[in-house]
Order: structure tokens, then C-alpha cells, then sequence
């Protein structure tokens, strides 16, 4: 079966894309604003009132038996939550109190039919204990119980002190049960004589062991482990000296800890004999810390933090799809117009050009989808024709091939000739002459191949120039004195037409040029003809009377082996073509009103 690949448009792209990014702000706003909400929660947990009233009670007496300080710690957590310790120099607890510790347990359940939280009575058959075995066996679920029993209306209590019991009445609905039967998620806690059974849901549990809420602050169930904390909180008594806390006043320092999946925060006072503004460690007689435990603070502060911010990612979700569309559709339009183009110039159809109108991005690039639409024209015209070159060449070659075979075959027909009749030679004079004969021919044929190793050096680049200045209309008159003797063969007129240039070249090369030039001149011209060198400033020229040349004459001219007299190899000019190549001169040929003339600019 053929999967289906799937495809993303540029404005789901922009949308994921920005999506991304707001994401990423948004993270790192929510990481903040969390931490900002933990930082809240934290500081809210701290009662400054308890520390300075601890203070005060140890002032009166400088003595950390101070029955007041217990009696006042117990008094404050009747109604906070949270535990304290009075602690001596040596880390030594000297008296706790806690929350936990001064409560009558209490079990509350939730009738769902009703919406109604009963509270059961639990002061009976030992059931305090075991709900407290089993919440701290099962922790985190959500607690259910089966109870079978009489409703009665209870009275509650908390302990004033040590030795009395003081009722009072709550202020909630107190219509609670008095269980015969109980079970929570199943199992079995008490179980004597009942009528009839019915399920409800633990809403709120309290003992000194510990904790739970059904639907706490932080959003879920909370459960806390009290004998965990305080053991916690001993350990980090028995390590006041060596734990860094954060200084909040002279005499007041703080720190937070991880307990579990909560967050407890210390607060620490020294009991010194003297309060001064600058605390001295030595006198320090002992410490106050109290402590108070956040359950899942951190999905608390989340949750808050959401609760109050949650109107903000469904704005930035909004704006996201709004600028992703506007932002798309500002991009895909053009681009519509430039797949439209580029689809003519896939087809090799190069007459669609851009109308630049934009200065942004968008308009450098159909500015250059215009330049590459050209370049591109350009370069197929190009290589058509260097392939009509080719074929050219592939036309030339065989040319020079049928050619070169002709030249090489006339002298070796002479040369198996001479040779027999050498063998057959009687005289002494027959054998030099035909002897004579044979080295014309070796030499001819050594000639032709000279040249071309020659012109196939020049070409490759391996014949280093050796350039100075000279005179170049010396050089000409040498290659004049050369020629004399076809030059009176043909009468032929020769016209000098000089000025005097110095000219940094390698004179043997530029030689070899002017007799090139000349020797094709000469056999280009008829009887009687005219022959004119000219020297300028930048130009040398050199026009011999006779017939023009085609265009595609003047083409291929400078080609290899072409050539328009019979006998010649088509070498001459190619290696003309080589060395002023190798120099660096421009060069042509043009046709003028008398005949042809030949060129190369310095």
C-alpha cells in the first residue's frame, strides 16, 4: 500500500512556525510567572507576628524553658497550620508544637446527592489509627468509603492545654455519623451489626500523623505526611550551623526545602541575651524555628497562575492565526507570480520578464530570477553554438585527416620510389640525385610534423615566453628580407606604412606571426599585387590585394587544418592564434576594399 505523504502549505508552515515561537514566549513567561506565584505562596506561609511574639516571651525570662513560648506556640496553631521547635545551642530540641498535634482527628465525607460534607465520628475502636495506617500505606488515591451507621449530632474539640478539654460547637453542619460499619476503597475497618451501607467520598481527613483534601488548593487531592515533615524538620534543626539560609532581618533567616512532593519553608530566629542590629553568633543561646508545608507547590502556583492568565494564550492563539494568514498571504502571492514565470523558463520560454515593483526581498529575487532568466538564454545560445563549433571542427578534422594523409602520402610514394630505383642505380650519379630526392622528402615530411608538435606546445602552454622590448618594425624588415625571393617570384609591390614602437613581446614568437601572415599573404596575392604592412601605436597590420573572404570563411580561418590553398597543411594560422593568445593581443581578420587584411592589437 502507497503512503500518503503529506504536505504542509506555506501558511500552515507560518502558522507552526510562529506557533513555535509563541510557544517559546510563552514558556518562558509561564516559567516566570510560576516561580513569581511559588515565591507568593511561599511568603505568604510566613507570620511574622509568631516570630516577634516568640521573641518577646523569650525576652522576659532569656531562658528556652519558658513555659509561655509553648503555651503561646499552642495557642497560634489552634487555628494555623504548620509546626514550631524550640531548639538550644547545641541543636537540641528543647519542646515542639504543630497543628497536627493539637487537633481532635476528624473525618469528613462527601454526600454527591446532597452536595453536602459530613463529618463522621471516628473517636471510637481504634479507627483513627487505622485510617491513618492505611492513608499512609495508599497515599495518592482518591479515598472512598462504605459506611453503615446513625446520624447524631457531635460535638468537637481541641485541647487548650495540657491536662483540660474544651467543646465547643462548629460552625459547619454537624450532622454527622456515628459508623457501625466503614471501609475505605475496600477495605474493611469496622465491621459490627449494621442495617444498611452507602458510598461517599473522603472530602477532608486531619490527624497528628496526617492530611488529606479531596480538592485542595492546588487544584487535586493533597496529602501530608506529618511524621515525614517533622522528621525532616529534625534533620535540618541538627544542621542549623552548616545550612545557608537567606538573611531576612538581623536576627531572621529563611530557607526552602524539597519534602516529598511539597515544598517546606524554615524560618529561623536566633534567642540571643541581646537583640542588636548586629547578631553575635558566640552569644547565641538558642534558636526558634517554625516551619510550614506546601503540598505540590509548584502545580499550585501553576494552577493559580493559569487560573488568572489563562485569557492570555487564547488572545496570542488568536493574534497567531490572524498574523500567520496575513503574513502568508503576503508571501504566497508573489510567489504565485514567480512559480508562474519560472514554470515558462522550465519550458525554455525566456520571454516572460518580472516588472520590479517591490524593494524588499520579494523584488530581489524576481530581479534575479530576471538576471538568471537571461544568463540562462545566453548560455543555451552559447552552447548551440560552440555544438555547431564542434561539429565544425569534427568537420575540420576530417578534412585535415583526408589532408594531412594526402601530404604525407605524396612523399612517401616518392621515397618507396626513389628507393627501388636506388637498388637498381648503376651510376654514382644516379644514386646521389635519387639519394637527394629521398632526404626532400624525409625533410618535408619531418616539416609537416614540426609543425604541428609545435602548434599542439603553443596550444597546451607549454613554450615559455622570453619577452623584452624590441623594435617591431626591425622584426618586419627581417621577415621582408626573408620573403625577397617569392616576393620577386610573384612582383609583388610591398607599401611600408611605419611608426616607431618598442614592444614588450617575445621577439622569436612575433617573428614566427609576421612570416605566418606574410607566407599567407604572399600566396593570397596574384602576380603584380600589392602587399602593405602598417605599424600604429596599438595595431599591426598587414592587407594584401586579392580575393574577400566569406563570413564563414573568417570563422574558421584560425581553425586547424584549414586552409584555401592546395598543398598546405592549414597550420600557419592556428599557430598565429596560439602565440598572440599566448601574449594576450586581440587579433581578427576583416575583408577590405582591395583584398584582406590581417590584425593583431598590443
Amino acid at each position: 500500500m502507497k503512503k500518503t505523504k503529506w504536505s504542509f502549505g506555506l501558511v500552515q508552515r507560518t502558522f507552526f512556525l510562529m506557533l513555535f515561537v509563541f510557544v517559546i514566549i510563552l514558556g518562558l513567561m509561564s516559567l516566570q510567572g510560576i516561580t513569581e506565584y511559588k515565591e507568593r505562596l511561599i511568603s505568604s506561609t510566613y507570620d511574622a507576628s509568631l516570630t516577634s511574639g516568640i521573641q518577646s516571651i523569650y525576652q522576659t525570662e532569656y531562658s528556652l524553658d519558658n513555659k509561655n513560648m509553648t503555651k503561646y506556640l499552642k495557642n497560634y496553631y489552634l487555628t494555623n497550620e504548620g509546626m514550631s521547635a524550640i531548639v538550644d545551642s547545641d541543636n537540641n530540641i528543647k519542646s515542639f508544637v504543630s497543628s497536627a498535634s493539637l487537633h481532635v482527628s476528624q473525618l469528613w465525607i462527601l454526600d454527591e446527592n446532597k452536595s453536602q460534607e459530613i463529618m463522621v465520628d471516628i473517636s471510637e475502636n481504634n479507627l483513627v489509627k487505622k485510617i491513618n495506617e492505611y492513608m499512609i500505606a495508599h497515599p495518592d488515591e482518591n479515598y472512598e468509603v462504605v459506611i453503615g451507621g446513625v446520624q447524631s449530632k457531635k460535638k468537637q474539640y481541641y485541647i487548650n492545654n495540657d491536662k483540660q478539654e474544651v467543646e465547643y460547637y462548629t460552625s459547619m453542619d454537624t450532622t454527622g455519623i456515628h459508623p457501625a460499619y466503614l471501609a475505605i476503597n475496600g477495605k474493611v475497618l469496622l465491621n459490627n451489626s449494621h442495617k444498611s451501607l452507602k458510598k461517599y467520598k473522603v472530602s477532608w481527613y486531619m490527624s497528628e500523623r496526617c492530611f488529606y483534601e479531596r480538592n485542595g488548593s492546588s487544584g487535586g487531592r493533597e496529602f501530608t505526611d506529618y511524621k515525614k515533615l517533622k522528621k525532616a524538620l529534625e534533620k535540618q534543626i541538627k544542621k542549623i550551623d552548616s545550612i545557608e539560609y537567606a538573611r531576612g532581618s538581623d536576627y531572621v533567616h529563611s530557607k526552602s526545602i524539597n519534602v516529598g512532593d511539597g515544598t517546606m519553608t524554615i524560618v529561623l530566629s536566633e534567642l540571643n541575651q541581646e537583640i542588636s542590629s548586629v547578631s553575635n553568633t558566640s552569644g547565641v543561646k538558642g534558636y526558634f524555628v517554625s516551619a510550614s508545608f506546601i503540598p505540590k507547590l509548584t502545580k499550585r502556583a501553576a494552577v493559580n497562575y493559569f487560573e488568572h492568565s489563562w485569557y492570555i494564550y487564547i488572545i496570542v492563539l488568536w493574534l497567531n492565526v490572524v498574523i500567520s494568514i496575513v503574513i502568508s498571504h503576503m508571501i504566497t502571492k508573489p510567489l504565485r507570480h514567480v512559480s508562474e514565470v519560472t514554470s515558462e523558463i522550465a519550458k525554455n520560454d525566456f520571454s516572460e520578464k518580472f516588472l520590479i515593483t517591490r524593494h524588499d526581498e520579494i523584488g530581489q529575487l524576481e530581479n534575479n530570477i530576471n538576471i538568471m532568466s537571461t544568463n540562462l538564454e545566453n548560455t543555451i545560445n552559447q552552447l548551440t553554438e560552440q555544438l555547431e563549433h564542434v561539429q565544425r571542427l569534427e568537420h575540420t578534422r576530417k578534412q585535415f585527416i583526408a589532408n594531412f594523409t594526402h601530404e604525407i602520402k605524396t612523399p612517401l610514394g616518392i621515397i618507396a620510389g626513389y628507393s627501388e630505383l636506388l637498388e637498381d642505380a648503376t651510376s654514382q650519379e644516379s644514386r646521389e640525385k635519387y639519394i637527394s630526392i629521398i632526404n626532400e622528402q624525409i625533410e618535408r615530411i619531418n616539416g609537416i610534423v614540426l609543425t604541428m608538435l609545435e602548434l599542439s606546445r603553443l596550444e597546451s602552454g607549454k613554450i615559455e615566453l622570453n619577452n623584452y622590448y624590441v623594435s617591431l618594425s626591425e622584426l618586419v624588415e627581417e621577415v621582408i628580407d626573408d620573403f625577397e625571393y617569392e616576393l620577386e617570384k610573384k612582383q609583388l609591390h610591398v607599401v611600408k606604412e611605419y611608426e616607431e614602437v618598442d614592444l614588450d613581446c617575445d621577439p622569436i614568437q612575433i617573428e614566427r606571426v609576421i612570416n605566418n601572415l606574410t607566407s599567407n599573404a604572399i600566396k593570397h596575392t596574384e602576380e603584380h599585387g600589392t602587399i602593405t604592412y602598417r605599424i600604429m601605436k596599438h595595431r599591426f597590420e598587414i592587407e594584401n590585394e586579392g580575393h574577400h573572404l566569406s563570413q564563414e570563411e573568417m570563422e574558421s580561418i584560425w581553425e586547424a587544418y584549414i586552409s584555401k590553398d592546395q598543398g598546405g597543411t592549414g597550420l600557419g594560422l592556428p599557430i598565429v592564434k596560439a602565440i598572440l593568445e599566448r601574449h594576450g593581443y586581440h587579433f581578427g581578420v576583416e575583408n577590405t576594399e582591395k583584398g584582406v587584411l590581417f590584425y593583431f592589437e598590443y
